[in-house]
């Protein structure tokens, strides 16, 4: 298949359809903080990061006591989850911001945060596996979607971009443009409507019947073998939402699409004291979102040995923030914090939480919410959005069982794989961005390959194993197969890769 030339002005409308598509060995190792709560608290801790690699201190804390942190420094925990910005409206409403809480903009200036996370599956010896295009939220219909993810071409990406937002501040009401570039990667869901978007799908323009459309860049069923094509199709990905406005911080509320808490995290990110943003099409956000796959180089690798020792070596110069382990299990969760992170060109030895230390989880996702929101606020994001941040993804994060390495990359990383270009220039610009590392310990490996051996006399019984790992099945099992080669595994490979109907692509 030959791209299109070019690219094109493209109307809301046509542009593609809204969706519901909803990778010098140092010294440093140590234990890490070690947090298991006794009560849920929804708390903020204030612990300062460390310029060095050296193991903070391992402590017990309770929610609302102190716990040594970096140069045994305490941390401090406040308890408020009922006031907490992002605390669920029963009634399914957005969640109401809390203006003055925590570090919060300044009332001066043009400033721009934003906040995201990227998602892997990591072999024990570091590697990565594909298959990474099915979704683990659904996304609200008014979204914007390439086509629907869930049914992309697997092979395609080892790395998940979720959930990008970024919010804008400014003292008085301003027109600006934003554009967001994806050199080595596609962008596949966005909102508010974009002006222009690359690669384009060929065929689309206005009066087109979108479930006609076929899209290189994702379809399973095109075949695009050749590297001119590859590379036109699956990288240099680009969204452009043209000129938009931020409305004055005096100005009423506009109109925002419904996005019911009980259906949906969105409205999670919306709990901020952000600018709302207004387009020419008529529609209005807190904030820009947008997502993306890549096969990209991560600022980390991380490799997992025999029982329960993890080795993460930074591959960028620049140093890694804070680092979480978090395990959980259906009894309840633990994790160990390293809030120094690993220096630029380090490696350092982590240690998985002891599964007797776990707390119901309930107790747990306080305690960790916490602490995880206290590092975020510490990468320069403020206390709402910090929360905002939390409150959209601690589900996956930390409810979903398994092991788990969260970091926060640098915004040097960010700015190179995703650059984003504001006009005018912005008086500052934050970026975070946490990489979430899904760990398949030799453990775990052992276990999938059984379950893989017994397809070739159990069928039922072997694929029962893989098909409960949700949206994780597919990696794992293409993982498994690195190792024990199965013509049965491989063929349910298949199904996997293709489990949603062609006519699904387009949403509808």
């Amino acid at each position: 298949m030959s791209p299109g030339g070019g690219e094109a002005i493209i109307p809301a409308a046509a542009q593609a359809s809204p969706g519901r598509g909803g990778s010098e060995s140092g010294s440093g190792s140590g234990s890490g903080t070690a947090m298991s709560a006794t009560s849920g608290g929804d708390a903020s801790s204030a612990s300062s990061a460390s310029s060095t690699n050296t193991a903070s201190s391992t402590n017990t804390a309770s929610a609302g006591g102190a716990s040594p942190s970096v140069g045994g420094a305490p941390s401090t925990s406040v308890d408020g989850l009922a006031a907490s910005a992002g605390t669920p409206d029963p009634s399914g409403a957005s969640p109401a911001p809390e203006a003055n809480a925590g570090r919060a903009y300044p009332g001066t200036g043009f400033i721009v945060h934003e906040w995201g996370t990227n998602t892997v599956v990591s072999g024990s010896d570091g590697s990565l596996s594909f298959g990474l295009h099915h979704e683990e939220e659904d996304l609200p219909s008014f979204v914007y979607d390439r086509m629907r993810v869930t049914a992309t071409d697997p092979n395609i990406a080892s790395v998940k971009m979720e959930t990008p937002v970024a919010y804008f501040y400014s003292d008085v009401p301003r027109q600006v443009t934003a554009r967001v570039d994806f050199p080595q990667g596609i962008l596949t869901q966005w909102y508010p409507a974009a002006l222009r978007f690359k690669p384009l799908i060929p065929g689309s323009g206005p009066g087109i019947d979108l479930k006609n459309l076929k899209d290189p860049a994702l379809d399973p069923s095109l075949n695009v073998s050749s590297q001119y094509c590859l590379d036109y199709y699956r990288s240099n990905g680009q969204l452009d939402w043209g000129s938009f406005s931020v409305l004055g911080r005096d100005a009423a509320a506009p109109f925002l699409a419904d996005a019911p808490l009980a259906a949906f995290t969105w409205s999670y990110a919306r709990a901020v004291t952000a600018n709302f943003l207004s387009f020419a099409g008529g529609e209005n956000e807190r904030f820009l979102f947008y997502r993306g796959v890549s096969n990209v180089e991560l600022p980390a690798r991380i490799e997992a040995l025999a029982g329960g020792t993890l080795e993460l070596y930074n591959l960028r110069p620049e140093a890694l923030a804070s680092v979480f382990v978090v395990r959980v299990a259906d009894e309840g969760g633990s994790f160990l914090e390293y809030p120094d992170g690993v220096l630029g060109g380090m490696s350092r030895e982590l240690r998985a939480p002891d599964p007797a230390t776990a707390k119901p989880l309930p107790e747990f996702m306080g305690a960790l919410s916490d602490q995880v929101a206290a590092a975020l606020e510490r990468s320069g994001l403020y206390e709402d959005e910090s929360r905002a941040m939390v409150n959209t993804w601690k589900r996956q994060w930390f409810s979903s069982p398994g092991l788990r390495v969260l970091y926060l990359s640098s915004q040097a990383w960010t700015d190179a794989v995703i650059p984003l270009t504001i006009t005018p220039t912005p008086d500052a610009l934050v970026r975070t961005m946490m990489l979430r590392v899904e760990v398949l310990t030799p453990e775990v490996e052992a276990d999938d390959v059984a379950a893989l051996a017994l397809m070739d006399t159990d069928v039922a019984r072997g694929r029962q194993h893989f098909s409960e790992l949700g949206r994780f099945a597919e990696p794992r099992l293409r993982r498994a197969l690195t190792l024990l080669p199965s013509s049965a595994g491989a063929l349910y490979l298949d199904e996997l890769k293709h489990e949603v109907d062609r006519s699904s692509l387009v949403g509808e």
